[in-house]
């Protein structure tokens, strides 16, 4: 587990209804950190891929409360 870097992602903009969650969390670490962009040195596309693919990322989801009501799924209090 030395080798895994968390990373605080803010989920509020996620929309489930249009993107897997890997596939959004690729393209978001891409905006944020532009040298995860570039090319992996081992192949396989860009390096927030090879990142998540080797599991060397562990996603700290915040702001699931902050998302859209149609995404959060109602409790009911008994």
């Amino acid at each position: 587990m030395d080798d895994v870097l968390p990373v605080v992602v803010p989920v509020g903009n996620w929309d489930p209804k249009r993107d897997l969650l890997g596939d959004w969390l690729v393209k978001w670490l891409q905006e944020s950190y532009s040298k995860l962009s570039q090319p992996a040195a081992a192949g396989g596309g860009a390096l927030a891929q090879w990142l998540m693919a080797q599991g060397r990322l562990l996603p700290v989801l915040d702001g699931l409360d902050e998302m859209h009501e149609d995404f959060q799924r109602k409790r009911s209090r008994s």
